[in-house]
């Protein structure tokens, strides 16, 4: 029989952890084009719910699977992509035409817009009502908020995880920061982001210059590779 008095006798206390020891940080937008594109749910009125109901399960799911100290979850402001738009108008510009969802619920792109809106609309409510904190800025898309707040917090030997399908942020990765990849389900840190990028995360808006973002609608250099990237430049391997 085991000694339970010694086993509890040789139990270490572990000092209770602060509010920003572990940020949990959501790319908002990311997750509920996500959910509502994939995620056919009704409610009993048969309008459909994909958005908020996937929105919710994902971010109960991340909370579960990270236990973080806090959770932040950020939004796409209004008029976000000005800026870049100034410099490049191609820009996302093939975002107003495209379709989220491809299984004929909604009739014109500006139905499904919509749609959109309302349940983003619902879930900003919601998540009132949860211990988070939820922010939106004008003029600024939430990957520049996330990575300005996940740069601070890694300064501050701050743990964060960052939840996004969207591998533009993988070049934050260092030794505090994480991105968790929803679609594929893996966690990108340290260890194996160079496995992932082929490139040191710092010198992967290098190698997207080059090569182009088909997400965003911007060209690169036609022909050109990561193979040949890195052959030509190897020093985007070191530090």
């Amino acid at each position: 029989m085991p000694n339970y008095g010694d086993i509890l006798k040789n139990l270490k206390e572990t000092p209770p952890r602060e509010l920003n020891d572990h940020i949990l940080v959501i790319d908002a937008m990311n997750m509920l084009i996500r959910s509502f594109s994939l995620l056919k749910a009704m409610n009993p009125s048969g309008t459909h719910i994909g958005g908020l109901v996937g929105f919710l399960r994902s971010l109960g799911y991340v909370t579960r699977i990270f236990d973080p100290t806090r959770v932040i979850v950020i939004w796409d402001g209004k008029g976000g992509s000005g800026n870049r738009q100034n410099i490049d108008p191609n820009y996302k510009a093939q975002r107003a035409t495209a379709r989220i969802t491809h299984w004929g619920l909604y009739d014109t792109k500006e139905e499904e817009q919509e749609a959109l809106i309302n349940q983003l609309l619902r879930v900003q409510d919601y998540l009132e009502c949860l211990p988070l904190h939820q922010i939106v800025m004008e003029k600024l898309e939430a990957d520049d908020i996330i990575a300005y707040l996940a740069k601070q917090a890694s300064g501050n030997n701050k743990k964060v995880t960052i939840v996004s399908s969207d591998k533009d942020f993988l070049q934050l990765v260092d030794k505090n920061i994480e991105v968790y990849a929803p679609v594929k389900k893996i966690t990108f840190d340290h260890s194996n982001i160079l496995n992932e990028l082929q490139v040191l995360p710092a010198n992967y808006n290098i190698v997207k210059a080059l090569v182009g973002d088909n997400s965003d609608n911007l060209q690169g250099v036609k022909g050109l590779g990561i193979k040949t990237i890195i052959t030509e430049f190897p020093k985007l391997l070191q530090s």
